[in-house]
């Protein structure tokens, strides 16, 4: 590897780990497919009025674009990642302190609202004024909807509640940063004696806060391989492929999935909108899935 500067270094093995520019993965002529999604990310660190309690806690707005508090080493603090649209999150960052924590305070703190009716209101009321079968029938459905969303929400919160109010913010406590939000994946994590790990190798929506957790599993998989390799006296690199195999097809799964997510939760179709809550309700309350799901986040995905 040669320097700007004229100096030279070499080594058995260059790790890719600078990023999702990432100068090692261009200079290795390695390609990336994906793409930019239409959002940015605001993020800054926030002093609370009380603590989080280890929790992470994610409101999705109706520009689709999720608002997430996630704790730190203190527990007085925590980081706020809002995804949104460049003209809000440009209209935010240049926002007084005071009105951010107050905006952010009501989204976070603000209750369920009421998901719009599979029917529009102005054919319901037609409908009724017809005094039809049909829009009994109508009437029904919704009144069922609203049944199975409330009675699921109030479930969870009985006999021992799982669900706990975020905390309130009381101050900006950072400078606020942006960054264009993408997904992107190396179309090899390995090339000769080059290996990409994190962003360097995929980028990924922070809706599902998998970044970190993807990245880990990079290091953990690339220090077996060194590690097996070393052990046998064989070179650094002998078994960079089952590096490549087993990673690259585990990002790629979890990739294709928070995609998926994202488009769905970003959709605002209301029949969507009645399934996504649907489906996050069950989910709460259902402990196994929930249990499954949360060990797919913190451990990846088996392939």
């Amino acid at each position: 590897v040669k320097t700007t500067e004229g100096s030279e270094f070499k080594t058995s093995l260059l790790v890719g780990a600078d990023g999702g520019n990432s100068w090692v993965r261009e200079a290795a002529g390695i390609s990336r497919i994906g793409g930019d999604y239409e959002q940015s990310a605001l993020t800054f660190t926030v002093s609370l009025e009380n603590t989080m309690g280890g929790r992470a806690f994610q409101r999705y707005l109706s520009d689709g674009g999720p608002l997430a508090l996630l704790p730190t080493y203190s527990p007085d603090h925590a980081v706020v990642v809002w995804s949104t649209s460049p003209e809000t999150m440009s209209q935010w960052k240049n926002a007084s302190n005071e009105d951010l924590v107050q905006h952010l305070n009501g989204c976070l703190l603000e209750g369920p609202q009421r998901i719009p009716p599979l029917m529009e209101t102005d054919n319901s009321s037609q409908l009724s004024n017809e005094g039809s079968f049909l829009s009994n029938l109508v009437f029904g459905a919704e009144r069922m909807l609203d049944t199975v969303h409330y009675g699921l929400s109030m479930a969870s919160q009985h006999p021992t509640p799982s669900f706990q109010v975020p905390p309130k913010i009381s101050t900006i406590a950072s400078p606020k940063f942006t960054f264009p939000l993408s997904c992107y994946n190396a179309k090899t994590f390995v090339k000769g004696r080059i290996a990409l790990i994190g962003d360097a190798a995929h980028t990924v929506h922070p809706m599902a806060g998998q970044g970190l957790n993807l990245g880990l599993g990079d290091v953990d998989e690339l220090v077996s391989c060194l590690k097996k390799a070393h052990d046998s006296g064989m070179d650094l690199s002998s078994f960079l492929h089952e590096y490549n195999l087993s990673r690259h097809k585990s990002v790629s799964i979890s990739l294709g999935g928070i995609h998926a997510l994202q488009r769905i939760f970003q959709n605002q179709n209301v029949p969507l909108q009645h399934a996504k809550t649907f489906g996050i309700n069950v989910i709460q309350n259902v402990g196994a899935i929930r249990r499954q799901l949360a060990s797919a986040a913190a451990h990846g995905v088996s392939v």
